[in-house]
């Protein structure tokens, strides 16, 4: 998966697991970490349970590929964004999904 999303300004990382083994306490422990040490501007956490429609996706990240917020820090350190539970969506509608990273990054 690694492979289909990444491009030379974002780079993606794919957790998987089965429910319960930790892939979003990782994922927050990592961004804290990151953060904390100064190696990202900020970490963006968006949870995407129950999300099944790539609008309502792009809805809820909009600000990642145009918005002020990440224009401001963009000569700073790298932005983190992390999307959890993407399940649904990965599951019913991937190539809409892909597409829509591609054009975010």
């Amino acid at each position: 998966m690694f492979n289909n999303f990444a491009n030379e300004s974002a780079r993606v990382v794919y957790l998987k697991g089965g429910p319960e083994s930790g892939k979003s306490t990782i994922s927050k422990f990592l961004g804290n970490y990151l953060e904390e040490r100064h190696k990202v501007s900020y970490v963006k956490y968006f949870n995407m349970e129950r999300v099944s429609s790539v609008a309502v996706f792009s809805s809820r990240v909009e600000m990642i590929g145009s918005n002020y917020e990440v224009k401001q820090v963009s000569n700073l350190l790298p932005v983190l964004v992390i999307l959890d539970n993407l399940d649904c969506l990965l599951k019913t509608q991937f190539e809409k999904f892909r597409s829509k990273i591609q054009e975010i990054i």
